[in-house]
């Protein structure tokens, strides 16, 4: 949450402390929030951005049902 450029451009980063750059852009939350702000300012849509994002949950979805999938049959008795 704190690398998510929220409050601040991500231009600004790059400006100030190019080093954090790659760090901030591997957040995936970074490409939508990016991609709002130039819906509402205007600007070229980072689709690069957006395919990580999408390729990130799509990962991050099928990581979860493997891990439900394994547990489902054992944590029914714990609840």
């Amino acid at each position: 949450m704190f690398v998510s450029p929220v409050i601040f451009p991500l231009s600004l980063v790059a400006e100030k402390s190019p080093a954090l750059l790659p760090f901030i852009k591997a957040n995936p939350m970074t490409a939508i929030i990016e991609t709002v702000r130039t819906m509402f300012f205007g600007g070229m849509v980072d689709w690069a951005g957006l395919g990580y994002t999408a390729i990130f949950s799509v990962i991050l979805f099928i990581v979860g049902l493997a891990i439900f999938q394994r547990v489902e049959r054992s944590f029914a008795d714990i609840i």
